[in-house]
Parts: structure tokens; sequence; C-alpha cells
């Protein structure tokens, strides 16, 4: 299986999900940097956790990505019909769609880690020079949970991936997909009175387990169930 995992990579051209990978860190460092300067300049001290923008940025830019990643791996190559002729071969359909989940949900969490871990140190660098955020805070949270708190999210994203991909293939559309991976990064990312979601840590938790059980089912369904879109 390995094997299968290294052609897979080598199949695409991942050079452009680099470039675009770039693309977006440099925007949600731009979308920080705003948010930074709304607590600078507007005093906004206690009204804003930065960290958990930091973390919803992470999360949700990703989910999104990720829906767009599916469609290339899986959804393309069954509109393509070239999902058929890889069923022809002497491989089980099985071993096939795991590699393809496999790979999105490496991609998925390692960007995910990725933008938090940077979104972290470019809001920690700005805080060094300009000390908006209160020293404690500041200093606390550069310790080995909050790494354990990017690490749990980052899973739970690569997780949360897979809710569109079993979407698509019950609803056989791809616009379906894109609307609940929209749907579930407004979810993660809602401020209801207060009560931010991302910051507690069961609901992205949830979310990346109803992932992996939906895949799971579709991994079952695969091996004897055709897929048209």
């Amino acid at each position: 299986m390995f094997t299968l995992f290294l052609l897979e990579i080598k199949k695409w051209r991942w050079r452009r999900y680099v470039v675009a990978f770039l693309f977006l860190q440099l925007g949600i460092l731009l979308s920080l940097l705003q948010t930074y300067l709304y607590i600078y300049v507007g005093g906004h001290r206690e009204s804003l956790d930065i960290f958990d923008v930091v973390e919803y940025h992470g999360v949700s830019t990703t989910l999104i990505f990720s829906a767009f990643l599916v469609r290339q791996l899986i959804i393309k190559e069954y509109e393509n019909k070239t999902m058929d002729v890889l069923f022809t071969y002497p491989l089980p359909r099985q071993q096939l769609f795991l590699v393809k989940g496999i790979i999105i949900f490496m991609f998925t969490f390692i960007l995910t880690f990725i933008l938090m871990v940077t979104g972290f140190l470019f809001i920690y660098i700005l805080d060094m020079n300009f000390a908006v955020i209160p020293p404690p805070f500041i200093h606390d949270a550069v310790s080995y949970s909050q790494i354990t708190t990017f690490v749990i999210l980052s899973l739970s994203t690569a997780g949360s991936a897979f809710i569109p991909l079993f979407i698509a293939t019950w609803k056989h559309s791809t616009s379906s997909m894109m609307t609940t991976a929209v749907i579930l990064a407004f979810i993660i990312g809602s401020d209801i009175n207060g009560f931010v979601i991302i910051s507690y840590m069961f609901f992205p938790i949830t979310l990346g387990l109803i992932g992996m059980i939906l895949f799971y089912h579709a991994w079952k369904q695969v091996a004897y169930t055709d897929v048209s879109f």
C-alpha cells in the first residue's frame, strides 16, 4: 500500500497546492495583522481573544481548502471516469480509496498545524514589539499545552474534512460538498453571546470523530457500490 501511496503523491501536481498554501498563509497573516491593529489602535484588549482567532483561521481555512483537495483526489476522478479505470486494476477498491483518504487526512493535518503555528508566532513577534496583549497571557500561551491544542485541533480538522466527502458521495453533488465545508467552518467559528465554539475542544473533536466514522462508512460502501457524479 505504501507504493500505491507514493504513486498517488507523484500523480498530482502538488506545486500548485504549495503555491495556493503560500497565498492562504499570506492572507491569514494579513487578517491577523488587521485583528491585532484592531486591538492595538482601538484599545479592545478585553473584547477579543487573539488566539481563538489564530485557531479559527487555521481550522476554517483548511476545512474549505481540503474540500477542494477532496474534489481533485476523489470526486474529479469519478466525474472523469478515471476512478472506474483504477477499479479495474488488480487491487482492492477499498485500498485505493483508503490511500486517497490518508493523503487528504495528512495534508489537512499538516496544513492546519502550520497555519496555526505560523499565525501564533506572527502574533507573538508583533507583541514583542508593541506589547498590546497582557504579558502574563502572551507568555503563558507559549507552552506545551498550546502546542498540544494545535495538534488536537489539527487532528480534529483532518477528521472533519471527511464530512464534506460523505455528503458529496451521498448527494452525488460537488456543490453540496463545498456548501457543507463552508457551513462547518462557520459553525466552528461561531460566537454565541461570548460562547466561542472553537475554544471548547469537545466540539472540534466531536466533529473530527464524526468525520472519521463517515469515512469508514464510505470506505465500506465503496467495495460494492458505484458512485456517479
